[in-house]
């Protein structure tokens, strides 16, 4: 769990409406899982909450969900999906925003992502 302020600067470009840049102040509430249970897989959930301070009523919400699978050595594919929202967008513009990602990873030297080794 996590708990902290938070200033949003967002500069809209290229939008059928000039808005301009819109700055908020926030707080954030998240949280964040990581599961190492798993010898060859990795699993992770983070969502983030942030309250606009400046602009009551007005909620951002993010969250990012990755899995990790070791395929040999060094060598990991990863899949994320994404998702972020906004309850009160500007003026034509949507309130969301979520996708997916693929990749593949070579961890070197200490890492955060590695899977804990189990000795007998």
């Amino acid at each position: 769990m996590l708990g902290g302020f938070a200033w949003r600067s967002t500069n809209y470009k290229q939008s059928t409406v000039p808005i301009g840049t819109q700055d908020i102040a926030a707080a954030v509430i998240g949280s964040q899982v990581n599961l190492y249970r798993f010898n060859k897989t990795n699993p992770s959930l983070t969502a983030l909450m942030l309250p606009a301070v400046s602009e009551p009523g007005r909620v951002f919400f993010t969250t990012n969900a990755s899995y990790y699978i070791k395929i040999t050595g060094n060598l990991s594919w990863n899949i994320s999906f994404y998702g972020n929202w906004d309850n009160q967008p500007p003026a034509n513009l949507p309130g969301s925003n979520y996708g997916t990602s693929l990749g593949l990873a070579w961890t070197f030297g200490s890492s955060l992502r590695t899977t804990p080794r189990t000795y007998p």
